[in-house]
């Protein structure tokens, strides 16, 4: 999908802007109701979260549960939990790609608004 064309036409391009949001919320809900799963490096431990980040099941391996101290297991389940949100919030990102045509790991930082304030200020040379 390709970023809004403005055309100068405040109410259009406001509906523009309104029907994009729409999209990118609508994107964002259906992510957020898929579950996502993961495992942890040595596929002993899988965890599955809700699109939200809430841990929604545990699968711990009979080998893990004899192979592995208390440490080991409570550093697979971290890990497994860990992966599953990551991959959940790289499916959130791309998702948002593609319907807002916005690369959130691409896009700048964020200017701070009293720097963005002077900026401004000094481009427009108003009150110079």
């Amino acid at each position: 999908m390709s970023g809004i064309r403005l055309t100068g036409d405040f109410h259009r391009d406001l509906e523009a802007v309104q029907g994009r949001i729409a999209q990118v919320v609508a994107a964002i809900s259906q992510a957020q109701e898929q579950p996502f799963e993961a495992a942890d490096e040595s596929e002993q431990v899988f965890a599955t979260i809700s699109g939200r980040g809430d841990v929604i099941g545990l699968e711990i391996t009979p080998k893990a549960m004899r192979d592995l101290d208390a440490a080991g297991l409570a550093a697979a389940c971290k890990e497994a939990i860990d992966n599953a949100r990551l991959g959940a919030a790289q499916r959130m990102a791309s998702s948002v790609k593609e319907v807002a045509a916005f690369d959130l790991e691409e896009a700048p930082a964020a200017l701070d608004p009293r720097e963005a304030w002077r900026k401004a200020l000094k481009e427009s040379g108003w009150n110079q």
